[in-house]
């Protein structure tokens, strides 16, 4: 468990002020809308095709970043938080799966010192975190959501958060959203909750998508 900690805290650290961006794309592309945001509180700009091609969820994380730093600690939000959680994750559905604290904590490091290319300061090491919070999301029984409707809604909401990050990311959630419920719900014959359940997900991710696209 020291060990994992350690191994964080060195992958955090260097982070903080990460120094490799790609100008060309990180200062006209990602960073403007940050700024626009915490200047006027709108990502609205109907006059920007990057604009119009993503939802702004990454421009908002940008945003919180720049709350409480300068553009040198962009890299802080995927590649040193991102990578964090995506760890903390992995460490709670192994040990939900039990095996033991030593195993967690070793394939978690294994996954740390995996390599992620990155060419600019777009969503990666955030977009798994999201896409494996949905994993987990759909794993989980309507019960401890307090309902059927309510872990559908849960799911849309999860849904919805991976699609602002990233347009790439709609048929990674698509997929996984709708095989995970026919697979969970279709044990059964002619139980139409296998089809009326991924609909009903979407639709729910679709409506609360629905104001970033405004």
């Amino acid at each position: 468990g020291l060990g994992l900690i350690l191994l964080i805290a060195l992958w955090y650290a260097p982070a903080v002020a990460f120094p490799e961006f790609n100008s060309p794309d990180d200062f006209v592309a990602y960073m403007p809308f940050a700024k626009r945001l915490l200047q006027s509180g709108t990502l609205v700009d109907p006059f920007s095709q990057r604009r119009l091609a993503t939802l702004g969820g990454q421009a908002i994380l940008h945003a919180m970043t720049l709350c409480f730093g300068t553009e040198n600690n962009t890299n802080l939000l995927d590649y040193g938080l991102g990578a964090m959680l995506t760890a903390g994750l992995l460490f709670g559905s192994l040990r939900k799966q039990g095996l033991s604290t030593y195993a967690c904590c070793s394939i978690s490091a294994l996954f740390l010192l995996i390599p992620i290319p990155r060419l600019n300061t777009m969503s990666q090491a955030t977009g798994v975190v999201l896409l494996f919070t949905l994993f987990r999301t759909l794993a989980l029984h309507a019960d401890a959501f307090g309902g059927y409707w309510q872990r559908l809604l849960m799911v849309g909401v999860v849904a919805a958060g991976v699609c602002t990050l990233r347009v790439s990311f709609y048929l990674t959630a698509f997929l996984i959203v709708v095989g995970s419920l026919l697979f969970s719900e279709g044990s059964r014959r002619r139980n139409y909750r296998a089809i009326a359940s991924p609909a009903i997900a979407l639709g729910f991710a679709g409506l609360l998508m629905a104001p970033w696209m405004l």
